[in-house]
This record gives C-alpha cells, sequence and structure tokens, in this order.
C-alpha cells in the first residue's frame, strides 16, 4: 500500500514537473515574439531610392489620424486629424530620415488611443517617370498610464491587437519610395576643321552603350523606348545604339532615364589627324579629352552633351601638284600643237 501511494505521488511530481516546464516554455516564446510596448515613441522613417545626378525636389508629407481603439474601449479624448512633414531638402538619396510623430504630447488622459499613419505626398506616377509610394499603413497603439508614462506597440496594415495576435506588430514605421526622372537634353555633337578637301557628305559613325542606374532596371527595359533625333542609320544592338552624322550635325536623345551612364565612341575616320571630345554632364563644367572614347557619362536631370572635334591632316601643295601634273602637262602639250601650227601657217602664208 504504501508502495503505491509512493509510486502515485512520484508520478504526480512528474506531471507537475512537465507542465511547469511547458508553461514556462510558453511563457518564454511569448516573450520572445516581443509583444509588449515599448517606452520609446515611435518615428515616421522615410528612404527614397534616387539615382545619382537627380534631386529630390517633392517633400514627404503623412497623416496621422486618431481611429477606432481595435478593441473596443473607447478613447479617453479625442485628437485632431494631423500631419508630419520632412521637408524635399532634408531628403537624402537611399538614406533613411526620421521625423517624430509627436503622440506623446497629444495624449496627456489616461487610457489608450490608436493612430493611423499613412504616407500622402508625393502623388504616385501615372507615366514613365515619377514617383513610386509606398502604401503601407501603420498602427500606432499608444497607452498612457497614471504617471503620465507612455508606451507603445505599432502594427502595419491593420489595428487588430489583442493578447493572442501579434503577428502584424512591427518595431518601426518605415515608408520606402523610388524617384525617377528623365535625363536632360542628351545631344552627341559632330564638328570638323580643316577639312577643305575633304567630302562634305562625309557620314561620321558612333556607338553609345549604356548602363543601367541603381533605379532604371536592366538596359533592355528602356533601350528600345529612347528616341534619336537628327541622326542617321539608327539601330539598336544590345546594350548600345549606333547612328551617324553629318559635319555640323547634332543627334538628340529623349526618354533616356536620369541617372544612367553612357559612353560614346566614334569610329575612325579617314585621314582625320586628331579628335578632341568636349564633355558636359548633368549641366556641369566641360571637360575636354583627346581620343575616340567619352568614357562613362553620367546623364543627370539638367543638360548633358558630348560634342566631337575631328582635325583632319594637312594637304600639302606638293601633294596636289602631283595629282594634277598630267592634267597640266596635258594642256602644255595642247598649247604647243596650236602655237606650232599658227607659226606653221604664217611661215607658208608668208
Amino acid at each position: 500500500m504504501a508502495k503505491s501511494i509512493r509510486t502515485a505521488i512520484i508520478a504526480a511530481a512528474m506531471t507537475l514537473l512537465l507542465a511547469l516546464g511547458a508553461a514556462f516554455t510558453g511563457l518564454t516564446a511569448h516573450a520572445a515574439t516581443s509583444d509588449q510596448p515599448t517606452a520609446t515613441e515611435p518615428k515616421v522613417n522615410k528612404t527614397v531610392n534616387v539615382a545619382d545626378g537627380i534631386t529630390i525636389s517633392d517633400d514627404a508629407v503623412f497623416s496621422v489620424k486618431q481611429v477606432p481603439n481595435a478593441d473596443g474601449v473607447a478613447a479617453p479624448a479625442t485628437v485632431a486629424d494631423d500631419t508630419v512633414s520632412i521637408p524635399a531638402a532634408s531628403l537624402k538619396a537611399n538614406t533613411k530620415v526620421s521625423e517624430s510623430l509627436g503622440l506623446a504630447a497629444k495624449t496627456t488622459a489616461v487610457g489608450e488611443y490608436t493612430f493611423e499613419v499613412k504616407e500622402t505626398a508625393p502623388a504616385d506616377k501615372t507615366g514613365t517617370y515619377g514617383w513610386t509610394v509606398d502604401k503601407t499603413t501603420y498602427y500606432v497603439h499608444v497607452y498612457v498610464a497614471q504617471d503620465n508614462s507612455h508606451s507603445y506597440i505599432v502594427t502595419e496594415g491593420t489595428n487588430t491587437i489583442t493578447d493572442n495576435k501579434f503577428e502584424n506588430k512591427v518595431d518601426s514605421i518605415d515608408f520606402t519610395n523610388t524617384f525617377t526622372k528623365e535625363a536632360g537634353a542628351f545631344t552627341v555633337k559632330k564638328t570638323v576643321e580643316n577639312d577643305q578637301y575633304a567630302d562634305a557628305d562625309t557620314l561620321y559613325s558612333f556607338t553609345a552603350t549604356f548602363k543601367e542606374s541603381s533605379t532604371s532596371g536592366e538596359v533592355s527595359t528602356f533601350i528600345n523606348q529612347i528616341q534619336v533625333a537628327d541622326a542617321t542609320d539608327k539601330a539598336v544592338s544590345g546594350n548600345a545604339i549606333t547612328f551617324k552624322l553629318k559635319k555640323g550635325e547634332t543627334a538628340t536623345f529623349t526618354n533616356v532615364p536620369a541617372g544612367v551612364k553612357v559612353d560614346v565612341v566614334e569610329a575612325q575616320a579617314t585621314n582625320v589627324k586628331s579628335t578632341t571630345i568636349a564633355i558636359s554632364s548633368n549641366g556641369g563644367a566641360t571637360t575636354n579629352i583627346n581620343g575616340l572614347d567619352s568614357g562613362e557619362v553620367l546623364l543627370g536631370e539638367n543638360a548633358n552633351t558630348i560634342a566631337y572635334t575631328n582635325t583632319y591632316q594637312d594637304v600639302t601643295l606638293t601633294g596636289v601638284a602631283t595629282k594634277i601634273a598630267p592634267f597640266i602637262a596635258m594642256v602644255a602639250i595642247a598649247g604647243g600643237a596650236v602655237a606650232l601650227y599658227i607659226v606653221s601657217r604664217r611661215r607658208r602664208d608668208a
């Protein structure tokens, strides 16, 4: 009998230990979800993905609107709708910039509040270029204690929050937008010097090879949309556009994404002694280099120019005389024959 009682006690103790272990494991797992409020007021964070050569020109504006609490408990006070702005000048390319929501100052009465946070500006793009706006909705749950201490929980996509549902909880309010823009006027100019003995209809061949930016996507996604005016024999080949220009002509490229880079190479022309390339990127100062290859040039939102000047080799008079000497000899022979005929005729008539 005593043995049976002892066995029953041991079994009960083991069962209790297992139950406590399971409960402890459950508590540990529950704590690991970080579902408890934080004491730090969340900020709105904005990141703009934008390529080099583009200026961010629009403010980031977010609406902060009080909404009913998810658990049905009435808020202790009504808070007026508000907005939070980050000026364009404060936004840094591909860098997170933060601004306070200011909720602690607006929630002073003890109790629970919920606020919906959305981005309201700038406008989402409707064409090829512009803003791709983050449309995420966040809810900030604010709890004010008797000692006026504040605590917060942020959920994404829904304001539902109960003791058993924290899968929508996030640690921060992050909006990420992408801004794209068409490059400013991009031109390739052709000038020729010392070409008095060159054919005026000579076509000079060029190849413009494009390289994508951080936001433009693969070259294949935009190269076929690029338009080239005032050039001949235009063709797309892989990541490049080939074209030809005569002396004094300018090729104008449009619908090129700002931030991409281009490498323009001119084919060597006959009898050209040297070539100078004047390059101005994104409206900046002009740089002169020698050769046929411009190297990679950033096409920014301002004017972009790559101007080629070919200088022909000098043509000496000796070379000219050598080429026309046979014709001069023929004329001299003919003139001599005529003079001899005239003299002979006069002597015979005399």
